[in-house]
């Protein structure tokens, strides 16, 4: 049953897509939902390679006792600037498409929330109670598995996104004003000629 759940939540997600943005590229739902499987790979990864990193520069080699909360921090915004290479890549791939990280920060966003609301509602016997009432299973993620796992993951993904869209942004704006510059340019040639004609035709 559990892989019939998996495959309805995989559907409803690309269904998500497919209804809201498929008219600049049909196969963007698609896309989207492969690149954002790859990014919360590297953002697993990021965040593997970023705690280790961080433990043994900071508490073996310096010695820190930094407490937890100021440490994960850290790891987490190190790992967040590292997977933003690769998702900056696989967006590059897509040329730059704004709609392609639209549907993505919200995929990211829509889950983060989800299991926020997920460790409130398990984390409280009361309320797992109620649902067993329901004849609903309540068999829970590992709290220590989401807290330590998960939602850093969903962090780090979110972190790179946003510097992602933070660069097109930006590099659409340097872009945009170097036309206009470039118009400008060519409308003060313009009149320089123009002008030049006209004092020839005076003096004629």
């Amino acid at each position: 049953m559990f892989i019939v759940n998996l495959i309805i939540v995989l559907i409803l997600f690309l269904l998500t897509g497919f209804l809201s943005g498929r008219y600049q590229d049909k196969y963007l739902f698609a896309k989207s939902f492969l690149i954002s499987v790859g990014m919360v790979i590297s953002g697993f990864l990021s965040l593997i390679i970023s705690g280790f990193i961080i433990y043994w520069l900071l508490i073996r080699l310096l010695g820190d006792r930094s407490s937890i909360f100021v440490l994960g921090i850290i790891i987490i915004l190190f790992a967040g600037i590292m997977n933003y290479f690769i998702v900056h890549q696989l967006v590059k791939w897509n040329d730059y498409n704004e709609m392609l990280v639209a549907i993505l920060e919200y995929y990211i966003q829509w889950t983060t929330i989800f299991f926020t609301l997920y460790q409130f509602l398990t984390s409280s016997p009361q309320n797992l109670k109620s649902i067993a009432k329901l004849e609903i299973s309540t068999d829970t993620l590992d709290l220590n598995l989401l807290n330590i796992i998960i939602l850093p993951v969903l962090l780090i993904s979110w972190i790179a996104l946003a510097m992602v869209r933070l660069y097109i942004k930006d590099h659409k704006w340097a872009e945009e004003e170097s036309q206009a510059q470039d118009e400008e340019n060519k409308e003060n040639d313009s009149n320089s000629t123009s002008g030049k004609e006209t004092s020839g035709e005076q003096k004629n």
